[in-house]
């Protein structure tokens, strides 16, 4: 699945998280995502030693993260 074609659509702020060591998704395709959304509204956040599924590697700084990028919209 490829969404990024159709990503500059979405209207709300969004959060990336990726793990540096994300096989998946790996943080060059992380970077790809924020690239397609509208400049304003997406945030990327790369979580060093994380592989897919950050917050299951460091749940405490990932969940922190999302914490300040919820305050902060």
């Amino acid at each position: 699945m490829d969404f990024r074609p159709v990503l500059n659509k979405i209207l709300c702020p969004v959060l990336i998280l990726a793990g540096s060591e994300d096989p998946i998704t790996p943080p060059h395709l992380a970077q790809e995502m924020l690239t397609s959304i509208k400049a304003d509204r997406a945030t990327l956040e790369i979580f060093e030693g994380c592989g897919h599924g950050a917050f299951r590697d460091k749940p405490a700084t990932v969940l922190r993260t999302i914490r300040e990028f919820v305050t902060r919209v």
